[in-house]
């Protein structure tokens, strides 16, 4: 793999890496509008409990994300649980968004989301498989 390549892979395993820790921090430390972002209303004190919950666990997989930037063998095993975690949410939020609630809007934004994050991680896994041209 040329130096061109290994410096595409890093750049896309950051982006994934920032888009876990963007989310994660900002439900934590500015958890209404990072909702209102997302596509959700105001978050109510259950809300917000399982949000958090959620948003510590993009932080933790946004951390061996980054961990994983400084060699492209450590990084393909991070993007593989990160793929799995955003095909999961993918279709928790198209359950969401087919509902019809009051919550779809914000299922119909994070499914785009998690299908986009998917599809990323897959390409990014795929090119950091051994062998690959």
């Amino acid at each position: 793999m040329s130096a061109l390549d290994d410096r595409l892979n890093t750049a896309l395993g950051a982006s994934l890496a920032g888009g876990r820790l963007a989310i994660g921090a900002g439900i934590w430390f500015a958890p209404q509008p990072a909702a209102q972002a997302l596509g959700f209303d105001e978050l109510g004190a259950r809300e917000l409990v399982l949000a958090r919950l959620l948003a510590t666990r993009d932080l933790g997989l946004g951390a061996y994300l980054v961990r994983g930037l400084s060699n492209q063998v450590g990084l393909r095993p991070a993007v593989q649980v990160s793929v799995v975690f955003d095909a999961a949410d993918a279709v928790a939020f198209g359950l969401l968004a087919a509902s019809g609630g009051r919550y779809a809007r914000g299922g119909r934004r994070g499914a785009a989301a998690a299908i986009a994050a998917v599809g990323l991680g897959a390409w990014l896994n795929r090119r950091l498989a051994p062998g690959y041209i």
